[in-house]
């Protein structure tokens, strides 16, 4: 007869105790357990989309390194065509600049190719131990890599410009020519 007394009475320390001891939890304990698992559930999500950025970083750098890959081969058959033609007409000293351009060609082909692997291994270290080490790891070390690729690039296009390879071809071609119009007039007035 006196229970709709006992809901309505303030709540006492007594009171608390038994109702924490049975389980019953009070409104600001449960909103704050609320909290934390929405703010648990938000970091998951944090989490999940820090991967997926990390993994679209990790492609984009691998198809960049593959299309500088192929774009150093191009420019590899390009040179060495050329070099055939020079070693054809008996130009030592073009023929020699194109070596040594082939050369560093080569080394920074090796580089690229070195620095793809090492992202591709990343890769796969990072889908195997997914909660072993924060997401933002490979793509420092992939930043490290393609710092260092492009430091070597740089110190490559030190030594040989491609604005000066670019003229040299062009002063190759424009002799080329020059040489197979002597050589038309020649065999015309002979």
């Amino acid at each position: 007869m006196w229970n709709f007394l006992k809901k309505n009475e303030p709540q006492t320390e007594s009171r608390r105790r038994r109702e924490e001891n049975r389980g019953v939890q009070s409104p600001a304990v449960r909103s704050t357990q609320r909290n934390q698992r929405e703010i648990k559930r938000q970091q998951r999500k944090l989490k999940r989309e820090k991967q997926r950025a990390e993994k679209r970083e990790n492609r984009k750098v691998q198809r960049d390194l593959k299309r500088e890959v192929r774009k150093l081969e191009r420019e590899e058959r390009k040179i060495e065509k050329e070099m055939r033609r020079s070693d054809r007409r008996n130009y030592t000293k073009t023929s020699a600049t194109l070596q040594q351009h082939l050369v560093n060609l080569r080394k920074v082909k090796a580089i690229c190719n070195a620095v793809r692997a090492q992202a591709k291994e990343n890769e796969k270290r990072r889908a195997t131990k997914r909660g072993d080490r924060p997401p933002t790891q490979p793509t420092e070390s992939l930043v490290t890599l393609m710092r260092n690729a492009s430091e070597v690039m740089g110190a490559m296009h030190k030594q040989m410009p491609p604005e000066q390879l670019a003229n040299i071809i062009q002063e190759f071609q424009t002799e080329f020519e020059r040489i197979t119009e002597a050589q038309q007039l020649i065999m015309v007035h002979s």
